[in-house]
């Protein structure tokens, strides 16, 4: 079945809109440090609270200074704190 080009321009539009209200997003980054590196260590870890004003949602994260950033979360499991990597992370409202 053939769109016609008003659906293709009012479905651009919903998406442009879409990403518009992603993007303003508010997302507050507080407490943030890194773990400092030794000689020939390849890998570090930077933590940090995210509060957001709306409901959002971190799907990737980049830095200058690493090559590759991946999203992890922090748990205490039997009182002990383990890390695992998500495809994305979700900011609740006023969280």
């Amino acid at each position: 079945m053939k769109q016609s080009p008003i659906k293709h321009a009012l479905t651009a539009l919903a998406l442009s809109l879409a990403a518009l209200s992603a993007a303003q997003a508010q997302v507050s980054v507080t407490e943030p440090w890194v773990r400092a590196t030794v000689p020939q260590q390849k890998a570090t870890g930077a933590f940090m609270q995210l509060k957001a004003e709306k409901g959002a949602r971190l799907v990737s994260a980049q830095s200058p200074a690493a090559g590759i950033v991946e999203i992890h979360e922090m748990a205490s499991v039997d009182n002990v704190m383990k890390m695992r990597q998500l495809p994305g992370l979700d900011l609740p409202a006023g969280k």
